[in-house]
């Protein structure tokens, strides 16, 4: 028996056994749809049901659309080949949009009259919740809670989670530096210094004035002795 008579025995109802079957048929059921959502158009106004359907007629048809020119109907819906080909994409997709690698700031040089200052001297905000000392370089957890960097990436390497009681994993790579509190201790810092500073000066312009007032009461203590002579 030949193919062609072999084609003409197969019964219409017969499921499709190749891509170019299966396409042809998701075609004409694509067709079907949309024909039959035009004709209840009135109804669709009143129908949520033929609103999906149409919706539904238009996704395939747009799908098959877009799928045709990319798949070769002959080595059927998909083969190994297509495998290695969409891991390479996604391999090159994944690197295109890996997120940048975090540089970190040096840390911060903070003078030692500012660093040695007792807990309750220093802004709250400035201060290490593991080490209790001015931060010299904030990092932060993806929950906004901000530690000294080397005090809580010897925390995270030691038992990777959070630290203060706070539940749940972390990693080095979740922490992130905390620009905008590196900013405001690098504004107190030169604040404290310039006080400090314009204090050390208001001293020393102070203690020259003090030696030169106590020379009038000597002098006038022994001028009583030169009249009884």
């Amino acid at each position: 028996m030949s193919e062609s008579s072999a084609a003409e025995d197969a019964s219409p109802n017969d499921p499709p056994t190749t891509y170019a079957e299966r396409l042809e048929l998701t075609r004409r059921t694509a067709v079907a749809l949309a024909r039959a959502a035009i004709r209840k158009a009135p109804e669709a106004l009143a129908c949520r049901w033929w609103a999906k359907m149409l919706a539904v007629a238009a996704v395939l048809g747009v799908l098959t659309s877009l799928l045709e020119p990319y798949l070769d109907v002959d080595d059927g819906w998909w083969d190994d080949d297509d495998d290695a080909q969409m891991a390479e994409a996604m391999d090159a997709s994944a690197a295109e949009y890996a997120a940048p690698e975090i540089r970190w700031p040096p840390p911060l040089v903070v003078p030692d009259a500012l660093a040695s200052r007792p807990r309750g001297d220093l802004p709250e905000e400035f201060v290490c919740p593991l080490t209790f000392d001015i931060m010299l370089q904030p990092a932060s957890t993806p929950r906004g809670t901000t530690y000294d960097h080397d005090a809580l990436v010897s925390w995270v390497d030691r038992r990777g989670r959070y630290p203060a009681g706070e539940a749940g994993a972390l990693r080095r790579a979740d922490l992130s530096p905390n620009l905008a509190l590196r900013r405001a201790i690098e504004r107190w810092v030169v604040e404290e210094q310039a006080r400090l500073a314009a204090e050390e000066r208001a001293a020393a312009a102070a203690a020259p004035a003090a030696a030169p007032a106590a020379a009038p009461r000597a002098r006038a203590s022994r001028s009583p002795a030169r009249r009884r002579r």
